[in-house]
Parts: structure tokens; sequence; C-alpha cells
């Protein structure tokens, strides 16, 4: 299993944790809804981290890996982390005290409705990012038999290949990502697939377009050049 397939994985078990979060905020239970809503962040966010290549540790809270590492995020998803990190970090503090309590915090009274609701709206928050971090491609050894099965399907026009390599503000770095597609598009072209089939490579964004257009990109995404960064709601 690799990283990104258990990235996923992560994903798919937050997403379903989400609905069961919503039946113990509808059920008033609302310390509950604080822990469940803390384990499922950290759960998602430690998806996050695999799906850019860092194992994650043991400990709870990840908020602080998020930022140590935003390098490896695209600058869209780099400003959503400081949230991340501290949606991480205020659920951690309330991990025990919301399962246990103690003495003199009794979990069942101490939380209310706004409590549970903003646990909730955070957990929802934090699986909608780590959905988009965990978006994928094709592997390199399944690309072949996607190509082939879309040359198949009768509804589906083929028209060349797409990549978007991880984040670095330095273009030279991904420049190899892009020689490597260039490189499977000819070889492929060299096996007898249809030109047309693969007459578009599309790779490169704002900050690394110049180095794709060099190595052969037909289509390239420059919106931010463009129109300058979205506004990202909190």
């Amino acid at each position: 299993m690799t990283s990104q397939s258990l990235a996923r994985a992560y994903l798919v078990k937050a997403q379903k944790r989400l609905k069961a979060l919503a039946v113990l905020r509808d059920e008033e239970a609302h310390s509950d809804v604080i822990r469940e809503a803390q384990e499922l962040v950290e759960l998602a966010l430690k998806g996050v981290l695999r799906a850019v290549g860092i194992e994650p540790p043991k400990f709870h809270d990840v908020g602080g890996l998020l930022l140590e590492h935003e390098g490896k995020f695209s600058v869209t998803l780099r400003e959503r982390l400081p949230r991340a990190a501290e949606v991480s970090k205020r659920l951690r503090r309330e991990r025990e005290l919301a399962f246990y309590g103690d003495i003199d915090f009794i979990p069942t009274e101490e939380y209310s409705a706004a409590d549970a609701e903003r646990a909730y709206a955070d957990a929802a928050w934090i699986v909608d990012l780590a959905g988009e971090v965990t978006k994928f491609g094709a592997d390199l050894r399944e690309a072949r038999r996607v190509l082939d099965a879309a040359l198949g399907a009768g509804a589906v026009r083929l028209s060349g290949l797409m990549l978007i390599p991880p984040w670095n503000d330095d273009q030279e770095q991904t420049r190899p990502w892009f020689v490597r597609l260039r490189e499977l598009r000819d070889r492929w072209l060299a096996e007898g697939v249809p030109p047309a089939a693969l007459r578009h490579l599309s790779m490169g964004m704002s900050h690394d377009f110049e180095a794709a257009i060099e190595e052969g990109a037909t289509l390239v995404r420059i919106g931010t050049a463009i129109f300058g960064k979205r506004t990202v709601p909190q």
C-alpha cells in the first residue's frame, strides 16, 4: 500500500465518521461530538501529511507539522493550514476531558450545543481540506491501463495527458516531472497510440508554466498569474 492509497483510506474513514458525528450532534451528545471530532480531525490531518509524503507521528496534534512543511502544499491550500493547525490544537486540548472528564469537570454538563456545533463545523471543514489534498491522478504503474480503458470507451474522447507535480516554488525542481510526462507521451506514441489521443500535454501552473512550456506543454493553468490569488473563506 502506498502513502497515497493510505491517505485516501484515511479520508474515506474521516468522511464516514463525519456522518456519525452528525448523529451524535442531533442526539445532543455534546461531549461525544467534541471527542469524536478530535479523532476525526486527527485522522484526516494525518492523511493530509501522508498525501504529501510525510509519515505522521503517534501524537494527536499534528498542526505544527502541517505548518512546518507548508512548502509541500499549493499556495491555495497553504493559506488554509493555519486554521487547520488551530483546530487540531484546540480539539486536542479537549480530547481527554470530553471523554473522561475529571472530579470537577463532568463532560455531559460542561459542553454546550454551541460547543458541539463548532466542533462539527470544524471537522467538516477539515474533511473538505483533506479531500482537496488527497486528490490524485493515476499512478504511473496504472496509467497505461487507464489510457487503454479511455481509448476503448465509446463516450470518452481522449485528447492528451495532464500532470500536477508536487508543489515547489522552484520550477527547476518541477521540471523533471514535465520531462517524464513528455517522455511517457512519446513512448506511447511509439507504441502505436493514436496521435489524436495524445495531442495535448496539460501541465504547468502560474509558478512554473515557463518550464512546462519549455518541456512541451500545450495547455497551462495560470489563473493566479492573471487574476491574482483567490480569497479563501475562513
